[in-house]
């Protein structure tokens, strides 16, 4: 438990990145990653054309399909480009923008394990950003998939830009840059709530991975940390009632804005 005047809040998001592990446009300056697996329905063939601008954080791409007019084709086409990132004690994510010449088409990446590849959870993003949080892996490759229409002979455009894959937080810098503490909102909600002074004191308590329970009191609204990997599963209840304002503390920890003073009985 931590006084509201140690907590600082961050918010990582795609423009502002708070820690990058990997930039594509970076890695692709150093050897431009190919377009490999084309397919197309309708249409035998299509030529694709990239450009990789690292100033920018950009790569163009474009795609015509190679059959006479006016085929109207459907196609999809991968890049698949190998990472060695080690697995971080944190949530990772994974965040891009895009936009395209022609209506329906599309740009999805995501991360690959040699095993799998885990369910993301989308995050809020402003307007043609894709946010997306993963958790805690090896990952070895990432994937990005370019789909669309397209009339025969003309190309479809794609804009890539700001792709990387991120910790919302340096999870050993955090840990060690005391006195403060770092939360954030992975929901993007606000809450308002102000305290000074020292932590509530502890009367019994019980808690593990699954349960916690305790009996507090405060004089001031605090800042209560759940030792457990954030998911918006968990859940608390002060005194009976749900407590709402649910943050990700310390590189990927739960965490809750207690704002009641007095005697209470938490349960989580």
């Amino acid at each position: 438990m931590y006084p509201l005047s140690r907590v600082v809040e961050i918010n990582p998001t795609p423009e502002q990145p708070y820690h990058v592990v990997f930039n594509l446009t970076a890695y692709a300056s150093s050897g431009q990653p190919k377009l490999t697996n084309i397919e197309t329905t309708g249409c035998s063939n299509a030529t694709l054309t990239y450009r990789w601008a690292a100033a920018s954080h950009e790569v163009d791409i474009g795609v015509t399909p190679s059959c006479a007019a006016p085929v109207r084709v459907v196609f999809s086409a991968l890049i698949r480009i190998p990472i060695q990132l080690s697995k971080p004690n944190t949530t990772m994510y994974l965040s891009y923008a895009y936009n395209t010449s022609q209506a329906g088409s599309n740009i999805t990446l995501y991360l690959n394990t040699p095993t799998r590849t885990p369910n993301p959870l989308p995050l809020t993003a402003p307007q043609e950003c894709v946010y997306d949080a993963y958790p805690a892996a090896a990952y070895t490759s990432l994937t990005m998939v370019l789909g669309g229409v397209a009339v025969a002979g003309r190309p479809v455009n794609y804009t890539l830009r700001d792709a990387y894959i991120l910790l919302g937080v340096n999870a050993q810098t955090l840990l060690t840059s005391a006195p403060s503490v770092y939360v954030w909102s992975p929901n993007g909600s606000t809450y308002a709530a102000t305290g000074d002074g020292m932590p509530p004191t502890m009367g019994g308590w019980s808690c593990s991975a699954l349960r916690c329970d305790a009996k507090l009191n405060a004089s001031t609204p605090f800042l209560l940390v759940w030792y457990t990997p954030y998911s918006s599963s968990y859940t608390l209840s002060v005194n009976g009632s749900t407590d709402t304002a649910h943050l990700e503390a310390i590189g990927g920890f739960n965490a809750w804005i207690v704002n009641r003073t007095g005697s209470l009985n938490i349960s989580g």
